[in-house]
C-alpha cells in the first residue's frame, strides 16, 4: 500500500506557484497495480471530492479536470514537498498527493 497525504488548495493566481492549501484526507492505495492504475485510482478519489463536496457537475469533470505536477510551497516561501502529482479543476481548486515517505527522511 503506498499512503498519501491529500491538501486541497486554490491557486491563488493563474499561472504563478502561489496556493492556498490544507490538508483534509490521507488515503492509501494499491502497490501491486501499474503506475497507471495508481493515476485512475487518485483520479476517482479527486472526481468523487469534487462532486460530493464542491458540487460540481460529474458529466463536466473529464474536460474540467486534469493532471500535472507542482511543488507545493511552505507560506514562508520554502518548499514543502518538490514535484507532487496534483489534479487541477477549472476553477481553481486543486487536490495534491503528498507521499506520506517523503517525511521520513
Amino acid at each position: 500500500m503506498s499512503r498519501y497525504l491529500v491538501i486541497k488548495g486554490r491557486n491563488l493566481t493563474p499561472g504563478k506557484s502561489g496556493c492556498d492549501y490544507s490538508i483534509i484526507d490521507i488515503v492509501d492505495f494499491s502497490d501491486f497495480l501499474s503506475k497507471k492504475d495508481l493515476e485512475t485510482q487518485m483520479r476517482k478519489y479527486v472526481f468523487r471530492k469534487l462532486v460530493d463536496v464542491d458540487n460540481k457537475r460529474a458529466k463536466d469533470l473529464r474536460t474540467d479536470t486534469w493532471c500535472r505536477r507542482r511543488h507545493i510551497l511552505k507560506y514562508d516561501g520554502s518548499i514543502l514537498v518538490s514535484n507532487i502529482k496534483i489534479w487541477d479543476h477549472e476553477s481553481g481548486i486543486f487536490h495534491g498527493f503528498v507521499p506520506v515517505d517523503s517525511f521520513n527522511k
